[in-house]
This record gives structure tokens, sequence and C-alpha cells, in this order.
């Protein structure tokens, strides 16, 4: 599908192109595939978040320019050209939001940390639907002016005004590829393990003992 910049469409979109939330988490790799943390062994590469964009005015025509975050493809990777199964980083906070976040943080005093998603949907979007840079630019410029779109909320609470212990786009990534593990799963984990130590000792002392009954 090409949009071109003569297109008439209103220069916005949709919140959240992917709304398939812990989905990612569960089918996020396929059984046949090889198990590497290197981009270029996979057929369609890695999947990338895109947390930085701008406007370019470098050339007589204005551009669109974003870089991305590759995603570890030991978790997930593209299974197309586009990446369409791949997590946008709105789901991803969100999920994040879920896990971690209290949604009482409105209340406090410096309220809610928040973090832009803009440029991931502007980005992903002119990506897969080949969007014309003059329709992208648009889009853009009113995706920041209604920042209430680009924003997703963490649900995690600000210290100061400057949110200085607000979770990175990084931070929430590194989430993600852990499987958004919390403080229970590690001492669930943890609980597991004992009980099968315990189990093991248990079974070798009670061979070890019945050994000894036969002399």
């Amino acid at each position: 599908m090409s949009l071109e910049s003569g297109t008439e469409k209103e220069p916005s979109i949709s919140a959240s192109l992917h709304s398939r939330g812990a989905y990612y988490r569960t089918h996020n790799h396929r059984n046949n595939e090889i198990n590497s943390a290197s981009c270029s062994d996979y057929k369609y590469g890695c999947c990338e978040l895109f947390d930085s964009c701008r406007v370019s005015y470098e050339t007589d025509n204005a551009t669109f320019v974003s870089e991305g975050i590759h995603i570890d493809p030991r978790k997930i990777h593209k299974h197309d050209e586009y990446g369409t199964n791949c997590p946008r980083f709105e789901d991803m906070v969100d999920d994040y939001s879920r896990v971690y976040g209290d949604p009482n943080c409105i209340s406090t005093a410096f309220g809610c940390c928040d973090i832009s998603t803009v440029c991931d949907i502007v980005s992903y979007s002119k990506q897969l639907y080949n969007e014309s840079d003059n329709y992208v630019i648009s889009t853009y410029h009113t995706e920041m002016i209604n920042m209430e779109i680009g924003v997703s909320w963490t649900g995690i609470t600000k210290r100061d005004e400057s949110g200085s212990n607000c979770p990175s786009t990084y931070d929430v990534i590194h989430k993600y590829q852990i499987g958004f593990r919390t403080v229970a799963d590690d001492v669930r984990d943890m609980f597991m393990i004992f009980c099968m130590l315990l189990f093991f000792a248990f079974c070798m002392n009670l061979g070890s003992h019945k050994r000894g009954r036969r002399y």
C-alpha cells in the first residue's frame, strides 16, 4: 500500500499499530530457526524499535530521518520483510506499566513517568505503508503537537520534577527481553530450585540408607 503526499488523508495514525501485548512474550520465535545473537543470521534480520527521529533540512527537500534499536533476535526476530510480527514500542510500554507500574502514581507530587512513542509509531508506519516523506513529516508534526497520542505512561512514580528515575527506552526493551520478570518470579524460581535440591538430597540419603541396611 503506497500513500503519496497528494493522498487525501488526515495526518494522523492509529495510537497502536499492533495491539497484541503479551502475545509477543509467548510467540517470539520459531522452533525450527537458529538461536543466534547476530541479525545477519536470520532471513529478514532483527526486529527494531525507532527511538529517535527528526526532520532533516540538509537537502532541498525535507526528509524524515529515524534511528532504531535492535531487539535480541534470540527473543524475537522478523518473520517477514516488514517485521509485522515484531512488537511495537507502545505495546512494550503498556506491558511494562501493567507489570511494574502503579496506577496511583498520577496522584503523587510529580505524577507518573511517561515515555515518547512517536518516533516508533511514525517510522514504522512509513516503512510498512511506504509513505512519502511529505506525508510522514506532516504526521510527525501533528503527533508532536497532540502529545497524548504519542506518549505512553509507564506507571512509575516520578521522584522529582525532572523524572530522574524514569525508565529509558533501553530499560523497557531490557525488561521485555527478560519476559518482564519481577522479584516474585525470582523468588518462585529460587524456591523451586531449593525444593528440587532438597528432593535430590532426600533421594540420595534414602538410597544410601538402603545400601547400608544390606550389610
